[in-house]
């Protein structure tokens, strides 16, 4: 087991030690430039590759005149060029720092005697002379950062190796300043700086200017008490710095105790493990956290946390946790939680929660949840849930939920319930429940095992009860309403009940029949039944109208037979409203053994004796008036 862990271990360090990230160093630029001062070829560089040199002029010759022809390389190789690896780089932001190389042996002489350079000063607003309180110092090299008091003082030790130093300072809504640094021999150096405010409001307060710092969009919701204020004060000072290690490990980050110590919050670590808690800037390969994970940045790989994952950018790849994943970005790849997973923006993958799954933005892909699956936009793919399934817009794919599934906006494509589902703009392709469907345009199909209601319904639907307001397609059902479609009223009388009462609703395509019928005459016999039809326009007075029924018969006492009747008859408008009509019809009766059989006068066409009674099959007519919505 402990060989396994260890070629596990191994094979993600080999693994991110190749990993590589782009800056401002690798920026591709060409210039051709003949014996000019090095001082102004860095500025020409600064202007075609956008960045900002930092160095002192009394460790680097400006005047020293070179000629530097590239063509399409980066800045990084030019700069190589121009000084013959007599100095080292570093990269800061939009900042590259010119730093002069020194001896190694003489370096490595200094780490060995533990002695410490102590930077000290005073940190200034330009325009009002007021102390900055808070401001960040930051080694480059050490990556050691210490903040200002109240009065705008600081004290940095950095554990003395390079002679030549890199400082910068910062405070969210100041310019940075970048300085570099001969310390020689001294233990002591002090620097005062002085930071120009940007993009702020000025008051007059009794005529003592007062300069208003804009407020961080962020706040401390990502990282609440876990996170000490230094480390997040940096993170909020400091934003553009983006510093790489290859492996951390990290105790608790609430009193800064980790190998990033309080900058940990400005490093994207490439292997990160986090006894009980961590906190980076970002993970560029894989991290793991007893309990959580907490990255101000974008994470890029693998993360497993014991309880939580707490991202504020982005996440490609596997975010695995043992309650939740909370992502303020989007999400592509994979994430799991046992209890839920909170994306404010999108998701390209699979996401699935024990319990609930949030998703501000859109998802391509598949949701898995066993109680509740929610979107805040659309969704373009698969969304199953235990419980409950919701996109607030346009949707494609597919919705299946245990109980419900609801789209706000159109969904187009299947949505399949055990309860209901609801797609309250429209759907174009399947609704299958075994409750109801709800939806405002159908144009696909509804199946439901109770009930179908669409607002305009030009597809099918298919349940015990269909209802819509408006309709060019079709229901088929027990109980069919359109509230502007075909409805009548008829009172009719034929050769077998003398009297009936005839309820149709509908369209004209397919209407429902709901009949009621009374025969006059010693026996009493009562008929109901059920039944469609459609009718044809024929002029703007005559239509044709051809109707199937099925109805049982029965007195007050005995139910007697199964009756069924399909007429054809020719209507007349005498109004709008009013129509009467008549017809031929063909009907069919099998009456049972010991029951009263329908009476009428003349000889049926065909009578046959049945095991469980006796069936006659006769022709007839029928003549009534009808009153038309």
């Amino acid at each position: 087991m402990r060989i396994r862990v260890l070629t596990f271990f191994c094979f993600f360090l080999f693994y991110f030690t190749g990993l590589s990230k782009s800056g401002i160093l690798d920026y591709i630029i060409s210039i051709e430039i003949k014996s000019t001062p090095v001082k102004l070829i860095l500025d020409k560089i600064e202007g075609i590759g956008k960045v900002h040199f930092s160095y002192n002029p009394k460790l680097i010759d400006e005047n020293r005149l070179v000629s530097l022809n590239i063509k399409n390389k980066s800045i990084r190789y030019g700069l190589s060029l121009i000084f013959d690896g007599s100095i080292r780089v570093k990269e800061v932001g939009e900042h590259i720092v010119l730093l002069k190389n020194e001896n190694k042996k003489e370096v490595k002489a200094r780490e060995k005697k533990d002695t410490y350079h102590v930077f000290c000063g005073n940190i200034s607003d330009e325009l009002t002379g007021g102390a900055i309180y808070r401001a960040s110092v930051y080694d480059v090299d050490s990556r050691y950062a210490v903040l200002t008091d109240e009065k705008g003082n600081y004290t940095l030790s950095i554990p003395m190796s390079e002679r030549i130093r890199s400082l910068y300072f910062s405070r969210k809504g100041y310019k940075r300043k970048v300085i570099v640094i001969d310390t020689k021999n001294e233990l002591a150096l002090v620097n005062n700086i002085v930071l120009s405010p940007i993009d702020i409001d000025i008051e007059k307060i009794k005529g003592n200017e007062v300069v208003k710092v804009p407020q961080s969009i962020k706040d401390r919701a990502l990282s609440g008490a876990l996170v000490s204020y230094e480390t997040y004060q940096h993170g909020e000072n400091l934003p553009e710095i983006n510093e790489s290690r290859m492996a951390q490990i990290s105790l608790v980050p609430s009193v800064s105790f980790g190998s990033n110590l309080s900058t940990n919050g400005l490093i994207i670590n490439q292997f990160s493990l986090n006894v009980l808690a961590g906190y980076s800037k970002g993970v560029e390969g894989f991290e793991v956290g007893g309990l959580a994970n907490m990255v101000n940045g974008d994470v890029n790989g693998c993360q497993i946390g014991g309880i939580t994952n707490l991202v504020a950018g982005h996440v490609k790849g596997v975010q695995i946790a043992g309650i939740s994943n909370l992502n303020k970005g989007s999400v592509e790849g994979v994430q799991l939680a046992g209890i839920s997973s909170i994306v404010q923006g999108g998701v390209e993958g699979t996401q699935v929660s024990g319990i609930l799954s949030v998703v501000k933005g859109d998802i391509k892909g598949v949701q898995i949840s066993g109680i509740s699956s929610i979107v805040g936009g659309a969704f373009d793919g698969v969304q199953i849930s235990g419980i409950k399934n919701l996109a607030f817009k346009k949707s494609y794919g597919t919705q299946i939920a245990g109980i419900y599934n609801q789209v706000v906006d159109t969904l187009i494509g299947s949505q399949i319930s055990g309860i209901g589902n609801s797609a309250l703009k429209g759907n174009t392709l399947n609704q299958v429940s075994g409750i109801f469907n709800v939806t405002n345009v159908n144009s696909g199909t509804q199946f439901s095992g109770i009930y179908n209601h669409a607002n305009d319904n030009n597809g099918l639907q298919i349940g015990l009860i269909n209802t819509s307001v408006r309709s060019s397609g079709i229901a088929i059902g027990l109980i069919n309403i359109v509230k502007e479609g075909y409805s009548g009223y008829e009172i009719s009388t034929n050769e077998a009940f003398q009297s009936n009462v005839v309820i149709k609703s509908g369209v004209k395509r397919l209407y429902n029949s709901y009949s009621f019928g009374r025969q006059l005459g010693k026996n009493d016999l009562m008929s109901a039944g059920l039944g469609l039809g459609t009718y044809f326009d024929l002029s703007k007075r005559f239509m044709l109208s051809v109707d199937g029924s099925v109805n049982s018969t029965f007195t007050k006492s005995n139910y007697n037979s199964f009756y069924s009747k399909l007429s054809l008859t020719i209507d007349f408008k005498i109004l709008k409203w009013l129509v009467i009509y008549a017809g031929p019809s063909v009907n069919s009766d099998l009456s049972l053994k010991g029951g009263e059989s329908i009476d009428f006068s003349y000889k049926p066409f065909s009578e046959k004796e049945v095991a469980n009674g006796f069936r006659r099959n006769w022709g007839g007519a029928q003549f009534g008036i009808r009153l038309m919505k």
